[in-house]
């Protein structure tokens, strides 16, 4: 599949003041993975020119793909586009631009099958006077090549080579841009223009839209660490994909179909690696040759809270950073994911609130030190109060319990 033109470059607003507006059709021709691009050519014929810095559809600011810089004579241009996403936002609504300098003329065309991003390759050129204007191009395989020149002079269209001229545009004075489009391979040809008078001229080499795509991940929902047959929706595999991640929790596969596979993501594990959380992970999904990725969200569990230790007490065994401590574990602004029971909450120095005894459980993540990255379990008995009765937490030696004082209880104040 390759990008290609669904409708190629239309007038929109022909040499009017810099301020003009105009509205956009009211549709555009269906079709996926669209591009509606929106190029703006500034004339002066006794000065000098800028190009607008913005174009806006209903609230909607389209990407900026090249533009020449302000104050250039004559001639001058720039590249816009909006994506696929934009496309029912903009329709029918007015375009407006801003920024620029000189008599306006708006032109816009229609691409489908591209990739919703950037050209990963542009160049361009500026001539005061007749001349040949070279301009290299990283052109990947299966990928749409255009190139477009704005020339003072009027009524002369343009000799353009890799890609050739397609066709003109032609203004009310007769102006006119020359422009060229081309199907291309993975070559570095340059995009040659015999420029006539002020000449300004770009190219981009457009990639083509994957074949496989992420619709969502889990409905577009966070992924909770430990959940289980969690869903995506893609399309274009032609077999269940195999599911990695840059998180540190493992996935692991469970079933479903090429284009609907579930997956598990593990829970933490005593010493093993864990992202802070939440943490934005980019997900892959390979079948062979078949590949797609898209980032979603992972997340701590809904009955978890989170606090960082910003300024831990570890001398006072009241204090959970003590224990911590003691377990070899640096607490300095280390992250615990705790189930708190009733009032109970745990404070940044590792103090403990809470009205009643009980008993809570909790996750710690050192950042720093020599287990920083790694999750460790705890279970803490505390007495109403908070005052800490004893920690207990899964070491790779065993179990360790520490108790406190005869009775079990020690003075917030030691």
């Amino acid at each position: 599949m390759v990008a290609s033109v669904s409708t190629d470059w239309t007038i929109l607003i022909n040499e009017q003041a810099n301020t003009a507006t105009a509205a956009l059709p009211g549709s555009f021709s269906a079709g996926t993975n669209r591009l509606l691009q929106v190029v703006v050519m500034m004339y002066n014929g006794s000065g000098n020119t800028t190009p607008p810095t913005s174009c806006v559809a209903n609230s909607v600011s389209a990407a900026l793909i090249l533009t020449d810089p302000a104050g250039q004579t004559r001639v001058s241009a720039a590249w816009f586009q909006f994506y696929e996403a934009d496309l029912a936002t903009i329709a029918g609504q007015t375009l407006t631009t801003a920024g620029g300098t000189g008599t306006k003329t708006v032109i816009y065309r229609l691409l489908q099958d591209a990739k919703q991003a950037l050209p990963p390759a542009t160049n361009k050129s500026y001539l005061s006077s007749n001349g040949t204007q070279t301009m290299p191009l990283a052109r990947l395989a299966n990928s749409y090549t255009s190139g477009i020149s704005f020339t003072s002079v009027s009524a002369t269209s343009l000799t353009q080579t890799n890609p050739a001229r397609t066709n003109t545009v032609t203004m009310t004075s007769t102006r006119r841009m020359s422009y060229g489009n081309q199907n291309d391979t993975a070559n570095t040809s340059d995009y040659v223009v015999a420029g006539q008078g002020f000449t300004t001229s770009m190219v981009i080499n457009i990639e083509a839209a994957p074949t496989q795509t992420v619709v969502n991940i889990n409905g577009g929902d966070d992924i909770v660490i430990g959940q289980s047959a969690v869903p995506a929706t893609l399309t274009g595999f032609t077999g269940v994909p195999v599911v990695t991640s840059t998180s540190q929790h493992a996935i692991t596969a469970a079933g479903g179909t090429a284009n609907s596979p579930l997956f598990n993501v593990t829970d933490r594990i005593e010493g093993g690696l864990g992202d802070s959380l939440p943490f934005e992970a980019l997900f892959t999904f390979t079948n062979g040759a078949e590949s797609a990725q898209a980032s979603q969200g992972i997340t701590y569990k809904a009955t978890e809270v989170k606090i960082v230790f910003t300024a831990p007490i570890k001398v006072n065994p009241d204090y959970l950073a003590y224990h911590m401590e003691a377990n070899g574990h640096d607490t300095d602004n280390a992250e615990f994911y705790y189930i708190p029971y009733e009032d109970l909450q745990v404070q940044t120095d590792s103090s403990i609130n809470v009205t009643n005894a009980g008993t809570f459980t909790g996750w710690l993540r050192p950042t720093e030190g020599p287990t920083a990255g790694r999750t460790y379990f705890y279970q803490v008995n505390v007495a109403a109060g908070g005052s800490i009765i004893s920690v207990s937490g899964i070491t790779q030696s065993g179990l360790i319990s520490r108790g406190l004082a005869s009775s079990g209880l020690t003075s917030r104040g030691l």
